[in-house]
């Protein structure tokens, strides 16, 4: 099983290929996913104004595992996804940003419901966001972060088929 102490309003998840692991946070910061078969795991830990971190961890049999994590600041942001007139609503909508780097910064969806928007964090820096729909691309813009102050301002970005 794998355990450690992170603050408790931030996510922690698996992101392992057909894992399903139930998470419980508690309220003093630590996290256990219960019994895990021996093997190598990915695990998120996202929250807001914290940079997600992606860490790879060995699960031994016996043994707890710990993720050794640094968490960064990251600032707060809130993106709208705008449908141009007589475009209809993907039935889910993929977005990616990477960094400068080409490294993947957040990835997320959304679903046929509920509005086009996401709250995400990021630490300082460019990013390229894309959008992805119905087996197209939707979007591909540039998002800049400067500094660690949240932004109140809603980002709109506008779909069309690219």
């Amino acid at each position: 099983m794998a355990g450690g102490r992170i603050p408790a309003e931030l996510d922690v998840s698996v992101d392992s290929a057909g894992v399903e692991a139930a998470i419980a946070n508690y309220a003093d910061g630590r996290f256990w996913t219960g019994a895990l078969a021996p093997g190598k795991y990915e695990f998120v830990v996202q929250g807001k104004r914290i940079k997600s971190v992606r860490r790879a961890v060995d699960v031994e049999a016996g043994r707890t595992s710990q993720l050794g994590l640094t968490l960064e600041p990251a600032a707060l942001r809130t993106l709208r996804f705008l449908l141009p007139k007589g475009m209809p609503r993907p039935r889910a909508l993929s977005i990616n940003l990477r960094n400068a780097k080409g490294e993947l910064a957040w990835v997320g969806g959304l679903g046929p419901e509920g509005p086009l928007e996401i709250e995400i964090s990021l630490p300082s820096g460019t990013y390229r966001l894309n959008g992805y729909g119905e087996g197209k691309t939707l979007l591909k813009e540039t998002l800049t972060v400067e500094g660690l102050r949240d932004l109140t301002t809603v980002l709109e970005y506008s779909l069309a088929v690219l």
